[in-house]
């Protein structure tokens, strides 16, 4: 049942006259197109900020075969030391292969 429908059912069964039920019932339209929302979050845009482009680059950054930031900056970043992270990596990878 829609909420128009439900209203009518009301206004049927109350003592309103034909201008009160309009009046009321272009209200309720009002409040419900105010409450239509579009999107995840109102007046918000979207950005495509390249995830998968950032992915690649990050590895290549610290895991290339000339790495732009030094081991030190891998540990200052992710608070590990780089072989604590590729342990960690290879045993989820023999675990599940989801992580691949």
């Amino acid at each position: 049942m829609s909420r128009n429908s439900g209203a009518r059912m009301f206004f049927n069964d109350s003592n309103f006259d034909e201008d009160e039920m309009f009046l009321i019932m272009v209200v309720m339209k009002e409040e419900q197109q105010s409450n239509a929302r579009h999107g995840s979050i109102p007046e918000r845009r979207f950005i495509d900020r390249g995830p998968i482009e950032g992915h690649n680059k990050l590895i290549n950054d610290y895991f290339g075969e000339s790495p732009v930031y030094p081991p030190r900056l891998f540990r200052r970043r992710f608070r590990m030391n780089c072989s604590l992270f590729l342990r960690i990596h290879s045993a989820l990878i023999e675990y599940d292969p989801y992580f691949v």
